[in-house]
């Protein structure tokens, strides 16, 4: 689930608004699947009026990737060859080696300070530490002022 929101936060949110090309096609293959235009409407949360209008090719309105997603992971992904329209230009997309690195990072720059904050402090009177319980080994440098006002 975290590494779910580190992928969509370098994702520029351009990708899931392209409108579907044949989203006429997408229609057909799900009610070839066995559903219906009012099971389609409720899986994307539109109106069935809008299904009819994506449905017709006469009709200028085009679904999204966005709308469209809940289908496509109800019926199956590989059911759907859908076609979208081009990127704008100003959309970016970074690198999956760019993601891992900048997820490592933070993950790192994270750790590094929950460690400093809790064990280090810890680690340079082990012995006074020690004695403490698990839970409390985090708080040690609290436990010491407090002893040192008393």
């Amino acid at each position: 689930m975290i590494l779910q929101f580190f992928k969509n936060f370098s994702r520029d949110s351009a990708y899931d608004h392209r409108k579907l090309v044949n989203g006429e096609e997408m229609i057909c293959v799900a009610k070839n699947l066995g559903y219906t235009q009012a099971q389609i409407a409720e899986m994307c949360d539109v109106s069935t009026t809008m299904i009819s209008h994506w449905a017709n090719q006469q009709k200028p309105e085009r679904p999204t990737f966005r709308q469209l997603k809940p289908m496509f992971d109800r019926c199956g992904r590989g059911r759907f060859k859908y076609e979208m329209e081009p990127l704008p230009p100003s959309a970016i997309e970074y690198p999956p080696i760019k993601v891992f690195l900048a997820t490592l990072f933070l993950a790192m720059a994270v750790g590094g300070a929950i460690w400093f904050s809790t064990l280090k402090p810890c680690l340079d009177q082990w012995d006074e530490c020690k004695e403490l319980k698990w839970y409390q080994m985090g708080s040690f440098q609290w436990i010491q002022v407090g002893d040192s006002a008393k």
